[in-house]
């Protein structure tokens, strides 16, 4: 809700940090491109599957940031040691592109703080910077005396 005079620009991006090492299985959306933040670059000829692969057998330590830029689908799911299934949900037309932080005991790179964890996360822009969303047009934005509503469900479910 903006209550103020001129319109604001924010990013929302929910990150919840998981157990890496609880994870068994990814489904990801279709996406037009795949830019590795740490990398500096597109990755080329890529799908959900290779990513997932990829993903799922990184090396120890090992770090990284992506971007799925034009998913083309609402949702992608998770499932866990336990058996559960975590599905999430939300509006692609205000979250065309899907985070994927995935720290398998890379970062921080000092021994006894290195972490096991990820996080899958919506993004209204291309990258999680907010300064960058404001200069491509594509952060959210609320108009003065207004307010945006939005809703992201996270579904867990045996698998």
């Amino acid at each position: 809700e903006n209550n103020g005079d001129e319109a604001f620009s924010f990013q929302h991006i929910m990150h919840p940090m998981m157990s890496l090492d609880q994870v068994v299985d990814l489904e990801l959306p279709e996406f037009d491109e795949l830019y590795d933040e740490i990398d500096g670059d597109f990755v080329s000829e890529t799908t959900p599957g290779k990513l997932r692969t990829r993903l799922l057998n990184c090396d120890t330590p090992s770090t990284c940031m992506l971007y799925l830029l034009g998913i083309k689908k609402n949702n992608f799911s998770m499932i866990l040691k336990s058996g559960l299934r975590l599905t999430v949900k939300f509006p692609l037309e205000l979250f065309p592109t899907l985070g994927i932080w995935w720290n398998n005991s890379g970062y921080p790179d000092e021994d006894g703080c290195r972490r096991c964890e990820c996080a899958l996360e919506p993004i209204p822009g291309t990258s999680g910077e907010l300064s960058r969303a404001v200069a491509e047009h594509l952060a959210m934005c609320v108009s003065p005396r207004s307010s945006l509503k939005w809703q992201i469900t996270w579904r867990l479910s045996h698998s």
